[in-house]
C-alpha cells in the first residue's frame, strides 16, 4: 500500500480477508489485513529474496520460511539476517556502483553471498568483501575452479543443496563449516589432520568425512527426507517430522550402558546421556 496506513475493521474494510496481502505488517508470520478470517485460510505474507525487489527475478517467499535453516532464495538471503540485532551473519551488505553489479539491484545497496566474498571480484565500493581474505584457511571451490581464500562472513553460512545452485556453495569440501564462532550450530568438535576442530550441523551427515575418525558421517537414514546423526537417537528431541528416531523400538534397542554416562560428542545440549552397550569399544 505504498507506506499508508489503512484502518482495518472487522467485516468493513475492502483490503481485510479478500485473500490477498495488502499489509507489510505481519503478526506471528501473517498480513495483519488476512489474520483470523472465517471465510477463507489466511493468506501467509511474503517477503522479497534481497534488499531490493529486483533481485532474484523478484522471487518472493513466505515470511515464514525465514530464519528455518533451509534456503529458500537461491543465494540464501532469507537466512542470512537470523542474529540478535538483525545484522547480517552471512554475506554482507554493501554500497556498491552500476558498473560493479553481478546481482543486477537498481538500489544502492547489494547482498554480496558469502560464495561471492574474496573470489577476487570486487563488488563493494569500498572493496570490502575482498578484505579480511584468510590466506591461511583455504578450499576448493566449484564457482572459482581453484583454491579460495574464506572470509569470517563466508563461513559457516546456510548452504543451499540444491542442483540448480550447488555451484555456488562456498566449499564443496565443506571446509567452510569448520571453527565456526556462532556456537549454537556447531555441535561437534572433531579432530581435522590432528586439530581440535568444531564442525558446523551443515557438514554433518554429507558422506564429507571431514573428522579424522569419520564421526560426521555416522548417520542413520529413516528416509529420504531424515538422516539424523547417531548420537541424535533417542536423545529426548525428535528430530524427524514423524519422530522416527525417538521411537519407542528405537530407543529400547539402545541398551544403555548402566556403568557409562557422558555428553555425547554430536550434543547441543551437552548433558551427561547413558552410552549404549554397542557404542562401548567399538573404536570411536
Amino acid at each position: 500500500l505504498g507506506g499508508s496506513n489503512v484502518t482495518l475493521e472487522k467485516g468493513k474494510s475492502q483490503f481485510r480477508c479478500d485473500g490477498r496481502v495488502d499489509c507489510l505488517n505481519t503478526l506471528d508470520g501473517v498480513s495483519v489485513d488476512e489474520r483470523l478470517c472465517t471465510n477463507h485460510t489466511a493468506v501467509v505474507s511474503t517477503v522479497h529474496c534481497g534488499p531490493c525487489p529486483g533481485m532474484e527475478g523478484g522471487q518472493r517467499i513466505p515470511s515464514t520460511s525465514l530464519c528455518d535453516k533451509i534456503c529458500d532464495c537461491g543465494d540464501c538471503y532469507d537466512e542470512a539476517r537470523c542474529s540478535e540485532g538483525n545484522r547480517t551473519v552471512s554475506g554482507m551488505i554493501c554500497r556498491v556502483g552500476s558498473y560493479l553489479s553481478r546481482r543486477k539491484c537498481r538500489g544502492p545497496y547489494e547482498y554480496i553471498p558469502p560464495f561471492y566474498i574474496c573470489d577476487g571480484l570486487y563488488d563493494c565500493l569500498n572493496g570490502r568483501d575482498e578484505l579480511g581474505c584468510d590466506p591461511n584457511d583455504t578450499c576448493d571451490s566449484w564457482l572459482l575452479h581453484s583454491q579460495r581464500l574464506l572470509h569470517p562472513q563466508s563461513k559457516c553460512s546456510t548452504p543451499n543443496r540444491s542442483k540448480k545452485h550447488f555451484a555456488y556453495q562456498v566449499c564443496f569440501d565443506n571446509r567452510d563449516q569448520m571453527n565456526c564462532t556462532n556456537s549454537p550450530i556447531s555441535p561437534l568438535i572433531c579432530n581435522v589432520n590432528g586439530y581440535p576442530t568444531t564442525i558446523s550441523e551443515y557438514a554433518i551427515c554429507e558422506d564429507k568425512n571431514v573428522c579424522d575418525d569419520n564421526i560426521d558421517s555416522k548417520c542413520v537414514a529413516f528416509s529420504n527426507f531424515c538422516e539424523v546423526h547417531k548420537h541424535q537417537l533417542c536423545d529426548g528431541t525428535s528430530n524427524c517430522a514423524d519422530s522416527a528416531d525417538e521411537t519407542v523400538s528405537i530407543c529400547n534397542s539402545m541398551v544403555p550402558s548402566a556403568e557409562i554416562t557422558c555428553v555425547r560428542r554430536f550434543s547441543y545440549s551437552k548433558h551427561d546421556m547413558p552410552i549404549p552397550v554397542s557404542w562401548v569399544m567399538d573404536g570411536i
